[in-house]
């Protein structure tokens, strides 16, 4: 009885206007991509800007097409470490989640933990994760994983207390026990908060990799920054900023199909 109760019919845009949406955000990324590199040049050019300083687009595109295979193993390093760090934190993220809503001394603990955490900044934490876990590969999972932890910690917990108090009455009403409540009522109403928390981690694990590798790292596209900019070479640095961006905004479109999903189903 409880899931025909909380759940829902799902609903679907009709193809055309899917394909049409589509169309319509690749034109505006194009067209923002373009404007922008359009600023950068002009600004070079027009300034006067030495490419010590600042690279022009030609030179970066050029590094981008002459060094495929070295792009290419780095960003595959970076997503496989964003993926790793996800993953640790996500879970960690879902179980506390569910734990705090609960119990709720477990939140009273949680809670102010996360604000602290929150609040300090990454290069602040470094030192303190590096003496316990040491300067290896694992410090920048959990560097990672720790800006993955908490949105999806905030939204799952926000949405495990949302769920509607009428079917809530409901269940209640015809003795469901509380373990039945939560998986047929608490939970479904949880999925779109939680589908909205793993796609902010998601964006958040492949920027934090890039940050732990430059720290720490031996090899990802975090190393090939930082090394690129202290020997000055920045085409290859601009090259590695590049490719860290386009990363980001693919992993974050395929988590907003995947939330939109959710929303479709569950919302």
């Amino acid at each position: 009885y409880g899931s025909a109760i909380a759940q829902q019919a799902p609903t679907s845009a009709p193809t055309s206007g899917r394909a049409r949406r589509i169309v319509g955000e690749v034109v505006a990324v194009v067209a923002v991509v373009a404007l922008l590199v359009g600023v950068w040049w002009s600004w070079i050019e027009l300034a006067g800007i030495s490419p010590i300083v600042v690279p022009s687009p030609p030179d970066v595109v050029d590094d981008l097409v002459g060094a495929p295979g070295e792009y290419a193993s780095a960003a595959v390093q970076t997503m496989i470490t964003a993926a790793i760090a996800f993953v640790i934190g996500a879970s960690f993220g879902l179980v506390a989640a569910v734990a705090a809503s609960r119990f709720r001394f477990l939140a009273g603990m949680a809670v102010p933990v996360m604000v602290l955490l929150s609040a300090t900044p990454l290069f602040a934490l470094f030192p303190l994760f590096a003496r316990l876990i040491g300067y290896n590969e694992r410090t920048v999972w959990a560097l990672a994983a720790l800006l993955v932890f908490y949105p999806v910690f905030v939204f799952t917990r926000s949405g495990l207390a949302s769920a509607s108090q009428p079917l809530l009455d409901v269940v209640d009403a015809l003795g469901a026990s509380s373990g039945t409540r939560f998986r047929h009522v608490v939970l479904p109403s949880a999925f779109p908060h939680m589908a909205t928390g793993l796609r902010i981690a998601v964006g958040s694990a492949v920027i934090a990799a890039v940050v732990g590798e430059s720290l720490i790292g031996r090899r990802g596209l975090g190393v090939e920054f930082a090394y690129a900019y202290r020997l000055l070479e920045l085409p290859r640095a601009f090259g590695a900023a590049i490719v860290v961006i386009a990363l980001s905004l693919v992993a974050f479109s395929l988590a907003g199909r995947a939330e939109h999903s959710v929303h479709e189903r569950w919302s």
